[in-house]
């Protein structure tokens, strides 16, 4: 029988902290790849590096740590590492003598790969959001039209968390993915 988390595990100081982090990484970039402003990105990276000692550290010391923040922490920390990875690779080709259209192509490859990633986990975290929520109210499906597959909503329920990720995504790059 699967365990479903309470609000307590979820809603803790450090998966808060964990949270910022991942909020961290879009600021991050844009200040770091499209302003060029890059001592106020340090700024940031200083202080999302600040959040993941904090996290841990609260977590262990008043015995918060949760099964969520066990992922939670690790994926706001790859995520972190990929986006610097990404914004350092970009300026790198930005700034080189390689050809114009192979720099394009080499951006529109970062950017895409900056959305795939992060829309990819998003999508995860839409089913598995729906799937706690069919569990708490003891169903199977939300609708008869599918019986057994989950009802024809868990079609969309990666979709639900992954929509407003891809507007957020295009209103910062300026519709880059459409």
């Amino acid at each position: 029988m699967h365990r479903l988390m309470k609000k307590e595990q979820l809603l803790t100081i450090p998966n808060l902290l964990s949270v910022v982090r991942l909020l961290l990484i879009p600021l991050i970039v844009w200040l770091y790849c499209a302003r060029q402003e890059y001592e106020l990105a340090v700024l940031f990276i200083l202080l999302s590096g600040a959040t993941d000692v904090v996290d841990g550290f609260i977590a262990r010391r008043f015995h918060m740590v949760s099964d969520f923040g066990k992922i939670l922490d690790p994926v706001a920390d790859k995520l972190t590492q990929g986006a610097l990875i990404a914004g350092l690779t970009y300026l790198a080709l930005y700034f080189s003598d390689i050809p114009q259209v192979a720099k394009g192509f080499a951006v529109d490859l970062l950017l895409l790969a900056g959305y795939a990633l992060p829309a990819s986990l998003i999508g995860q975290w839409g089913d598995l959001a729906m799937s706690a929520v069919k569990r708490c109210c003891h169903i199977k499906d939300f609708g008869t039209l599918l019986p057994g597959h989950g009802g024809i909503l868990d079609r969309f329920d990666s979709a639900l968390l992954t929509i407003p990720f891809t507007y957020l995504f295009c209103s910062i790059t300026g519709g880059y993915i459409l």
